[in-house]
């Protein structure tokens, strides 16, 4: 009897040194299989890679202020009734985000690489904040690459350096190194895969809740050039974008660039309908020939100056949410 014993409990011991072994070299083979019988939530949250979160996560209404200067722009979304000389750009946020949108579905970014309008920005994100509404500086300048360039202080305080840039035009100009990032891929990333909400405060149509809307505004002193054929043709302009709107700067196109960046100023045109024409394919046909069956996008050449320095009072918390214009 005992060298029975004896006999069960070698082959126990074979098999359990044969299983750990198995188990050690091809432990997903049986963690499969053992998550068919009882495992198959925990084996399913283990096995998927965690999702990074995106800046627009949450976001139904997204406005890109590229070249933001002082965020100037983000209050005429989020209070119209203090500005009512931008009857326009009025029109352009009505038209695509809704006459009867709330503010808190609402989620601004500005893009201000000029290190002079850090601390207005910060405050205007608390300010915001303080009343549930969303901006966020993102401290970069728009580029088609991601890096470091030397940007360019022309002693134009007085407009609050609104030409701030990649561009040296006078010998006293000062150099600033500033952060670039490729905004083609942080829309893609942060906007174009952000998680909508799951309830809304406003009230919009089936297609705005499905989808979501983005207006983006861009003014970047030249760079205009190089970073929206980037965002063409990566796919994002027509994938996300519904409405854009700027300013093209025909005499920063065609100067020498400096450093890293010299090579990029080889455009030139003979005269203004040169220019014009440039434009028109860049903005109008360059689109259409893209994506003509399903692309979003619209580029209209149009900016405005108005309130440069906003000169307007914080909100106070007896604002509404809604936006009337």
């Amino acid at each position: 009897m005992a060298n029975i014993k004896y006999f069960f409990v070698g082959v126990l011991l074979v098999f359990g040194v044969f299983f750990i072994s198995e188990w050690s070299t091809d432990s997903g083979y049986f963690r499969s299989k053992f998550s068919k019988i009882s495992f198959s939530n925990e084996t399913a949250l283990v096995s998927n890679s965690v999702r990074e979160s995106r800046l627009g996560d949450g976001c139904l209404l997204v406005y890109l202020d590229v070249g933001a200067n002082i965020g100037i722009h983000t209050r005429f979304l989020f209070e119209p009734e203090k500005y009512p000389k931008v009857k326009h750009i009025h029109d352009i946020f009505n038209n695509n985000f809704g006459k009867t949108r709330d503010k808190r579905d609402i989620c601004s970014f500005g893009f201000e690489p000029n290190p002079a309008h850090i601390k207005r920005n910060k405050q205007l994100e608390q300010q915001y904040a303080n009343m549930g509404w969303k901006y966020t500086h993102i401290y970069a300048g728009a580029s088609d690459h991601d890096g470091n360039l030397t940007f360019w202080h022309r002693g134009d305080k007085n407009k609050n350096e609104w030409g701030f840039g990649m561009v040296k035009v006078h010998g006293t100009d000062t150099p600033e190194v500033v952060p670039l990032v490729r905004l083609s891929q942080w829309i893609k990333h942060h906007i174009s895969e952000r998680k909508l909400p799951q309830s809304v405060h406003g009230e919009y149509d089936e297609s705005t809740l499905k989808e979501g809307r983005v207006v983006m505004k861009m003014d970047i002193e030249g760079s205009e050039v190089y970073v929206l054929p980037d965002m063409m043709y990566s796919g994002v302009f027509c994938s996300t974008i519904y409405h854009s709107f700027g300013e093209f700067h025909a005499w920063a196109v065609s100067e020498k660039r400096n450093g890293a960046e010299n090579d990029r100023g080889k455009l030139e045109f003979k005269d203004k309908d040169d220019f014009s024409a440039f434009l028109d394919v860049l903005s109008n046909k360059g689109l259409k020939s893209l994506l003509p069956a399903n692309c979003k996008g619209i580029f209209e050449d149009f900016d405005s100056e108005e309130y440069l320095f906003d000169g307007m009072e914080w909100p106070d918390h007896a604002a509404t949410n809604t936006s009337k214009a």
